[in-house]
């Protein structure tokens, strides 16, 4: 968060992290997604983006509440940031230029390239849920 806190323009960043806001094996939905916390958190007024960190297999992309927070929050226009340990992915512009003195580091490109290759395979409807109820649920809004 360290390096994302750096790239924003606030300059006091607030972060809501999901991790540590939800209990992971029990989320109360309460009557369905639209009341879940996680839409309550991006459709809030304060949220200025989504951060999502991803661990070298992007784990995150196979889990089917992570892939309903992208849509969401590709849906609500919310600006949308991948992090690793190494830095923020989407900090950097698409090609690297002279004039811009702009240099990934190598840990970043290797990074980008290992996320490239797991984006390719991507699909809803292989990800998981702790609790097959919810990716049910999310399937269904999914597919409306």
């Amino acid at each position: 968060l360290k390096h994302f806190a750096e790239t924003v323009p606030e300059e006091d960043p607030v972060f809501w992290i999901c991790s540590f806001a939800n209990n992971q094996h029990h989320v109360d939905l309460g009557a369905g997604l639209e009341d879940s916390p996680f839409e309550k958190a991006l459709a809030a007024p304060s949220c200025k983006g989504v951060v999502m960190v991803h661990d070298s297999e992007a784990t995150t992309l196979t889990r089917v509440w992570c892939l309903y927070e992208v849509m969401r929050t590709h849906q609500l226009g919310l600006k949308f940031d991948l992090v690793t340990h190494n830095g923020v992915l989407t900090a950097f512009p698409r090609e690297e230029s002279p004039a811009l003195k702009v240099q990934v580091p190598p840990q970043l490109r290797e990074d980008m390239v290992a996320l490239a290759s797991k984006l390719v395979d991507i699909d809803v409807e292989t990800s998981e849920a702790s609790t097959p109820s919810d990716r049910s649920m999310i399937l269904e809004a999914v597919h409306v």
